[in-house]
């Protein structure tokens, strides 16, 4: 299991197709940085946690069957996950609520077989903090 999602907070994590691409960003989220005309140094008040993190997921050669039910997922919001991640102790995996922020999908076709296959790309953005992150 690399994902996990469910639609609310009431309902059953469903397993999720395995991605053929996955890459976790950490972002601080700061307000108002500036950097000091007398000491030259930057002054950065952080908003909320620092590295909150952004997940993008990526799937080729799929079929339309398996890209539906994914994009049905990622409509939700808030939308809740389960995701393995090296961050986060011996077992890897956390339990974050966000929101799908960006997503691409398109369907081709293969010019020699005729078979039909698509793409889908998407960005999972955390929403709130959860508990052992950074400070």
């Amino acid at each position: 299991m690399l994902w996990e999602a469910k639609a609310s907070a009431s309902a059953n994590y469903t397993t999720m197709k395995t991605p053929s691409s996955y890459k976790i960003d950490g972002e601080d989220l700061d307000k108002n940085s500036y950097r000091s005309i007398t000491t030259g140094n930057i002054n950065r008040p952080v908003i909320l946690w620092k590295k909150g993190l952004k997940f993008s997921f990526g799937f080729n050669y799929t079929t339309e069957e398996e890209i539906e039910p994914i994009l049905t997922m990622i409509n939700n919001y808030p939308l809740y996950v389960k995701l393995k991640s090296p961050m986060w102790g011996t077992n890897g995996v956390v339990e974050l609520q966000g929101y799908v922020s960006k997503f691409s999908t398109q369907m081709l076709r293969n010019r020699e077989t005729g078979a039909d296959y698509g793409e889908l790309t998407f960005n999972f953005v955390q929403g709130k903090k959860v508990a052992g992150q950074w400070v």
